[in-house]
């Protein structure tokens, strides 16, 4: 996904449990699990505050998202794969059965298998713009009507959203 004239690198690991994971890649390739998504994953009823309340290392990151036809990058903390272990590790609550299997024989090394991005993701830098940048329709060879339709159905969509 491009995002900020950047490609965010996010693979997404899912299970038959309904399990979900988003992984994005560090500058080295290393991959950084999405701790919301593992918190989620684990049963926690409020995953942000489980993911808050935790003492473990948190490395902000972009990841993209996407609700309906919207879609977009924030900022969410993730963990390393050590990390995440130890934050599974550390649950308060219990865990369904096969999910740490599942974390360890497929998420990490699935994750680790990507291999070093081309593009590597990069942390937002502090006071950066992060708005979607809109190319310019006569260098794209589209022309400026096709452009004012496609802006005036996402208003409409967004009006539809809000309403």
């Amino acid at each position: 996904m491009i995002y900020n004239n950047r490609e965010v690198n996010c693979k997404t690991f899912s299970s038959k449990q309904d399990w979900k994971i988003r992984v994005v890649f560090d500058e080295r390739g290393e991959p950084f699990f999405c701790a919301r998504d593992v918190a989620t994953s684990m049963g926690y009823e409020e995953p942000g505050k489980a993911v808050g309340r935790s003492k473990l290392e948190k490395v902000p990151m972009l990841l993209p998202w996407q609700s309906g036809h919207r879609k977009g990058c924030s900022e969410n903390y993730c963990f390393s794969a050590d990390t995440m272990l130890a934050f599974i590790k550390g649950a308060s609550i219990r865990l369904k059965p096969g999910f740490i299997q599942w974390i360890k024989d497929e998420v990490i090394p699935g994750a680790r298998a990507e291999g070093v991005p081309a593009k590597p993701a990069t942390r937002p830098e502090p006071g950066a713009d992060h708005r979607t940048v809109v190319p310019d329709p006569i260098q794209t060879g589209g022309s400026i009507a096709q452009r004012i339709d496609e802006i005036i159905f996402e208003l409409m969509l967004l009006k539809k959203t809000l309403a």
